[in-house]
């Protein structure tokens, strides 16, 4: 943002803002979402739901740019109608009411425009429907391109999968930032081996470090939710440390 307003880059910084990082609310996290006023960055910001306020404040965005005026923020104010990845809804995960959810879900701009366009006759039934089929032909093509059926499931095909071989390719380190600290490689370990997910090592190496040492502490997003974080990394710190 900086050098774009030293400049006077023609860049549109658009900001989507659904008010959540997974399932931290932007109010716990920061005072100010939108920092471009701090680099005498013009800044708007509109009801992302409304597919009309967005392009008048993108049109205001457009001339000061074509100006020769700089940069421009836009911050579209709007909703994440599920969890942050997948198609369940936050309310599963207790961080969201189906009720706020519901409220939401009567200003999808998908269905809002639509109704506008046919209360202004500028689309019929017909049309509608002819759309929503080419867009779930296109959505199932890309599906199938990268996915299988197994059951009632999809996974990604095979060999679109990378090459565990290739795992140091381009590394330029020799590891001679590593001489002084104690490491262990996989095919020469000095003690017993045993299988475990990665994110359940994290925790357990942070639960171990923060017995050890009271200065140590975790701050982010998530770690106070969904036991432990978005996949567990935080697993009981909060609960065992609750300072």
């Amino acid at each position: 943002m900086n050098l774009a307003a030293l400049w006077d880059l023609p860049i549109c910084f658009f900001i989507e803002n659904n008010g959540f990082a997974v399932s931290t609310t932007v109010e716990e996290q920061t005072r100010v979402s939108s920092r471009g006023l701090a680099f005498g960055i013009p800044s708007f910001r509109v009801d992302g739901m409304d597919p009309v306020a967005v392009r008048v404040a993108t049109e205001k965005a457009l001339k000061i740019m074509r100006s020769g005026q700089g940069p421009t923020v836009i911050e579209a104010t709007l909703y994440r109608f599920y969890h942050h990845g997948g198609g369940t809804p936050a309310s599963a995960f207790g961080y969201r009411s189906k009720e706020d959810e519901a409220a939401w879900l009567k200003r999808d701009p998908l269905t809002v425009m639509l109704a506008g366009l046919k209360d202004r006759r500028w689309l019929d039934e017909d049309e509608d429907a002819t759309m929503a089929t080419r867009a779930r032909k296109a959505m199932q093509a890309a599906a199938n391109a990268l996915t299988v059926e197994e059951g009632n499931k999809r996974t990604v095909i095979e060999s679109l999968w990378p090459d565990p071989a290739v795992r140091d390719a381009g590394l330029r380190g020799d590891l001679t930032e590593l001489e002084v600290k104690r490491f262990e490689e996989q095919e020469t370990p000095s003690g017993q081996m045993s299988e475990m997910r990665y994110v359940d090592a994290v925790a357990e190496v942070m639960n171990h470090r923060m017995a050890d040492d009271a200065r140590i502490f975790c701050i982010g997003e998530d770690i106070h939710r969904l036991k432990g974080g978005t996949n567990g990394a935080t697993k009981g710190l909060a609960a065992k440390y609750p300072d």
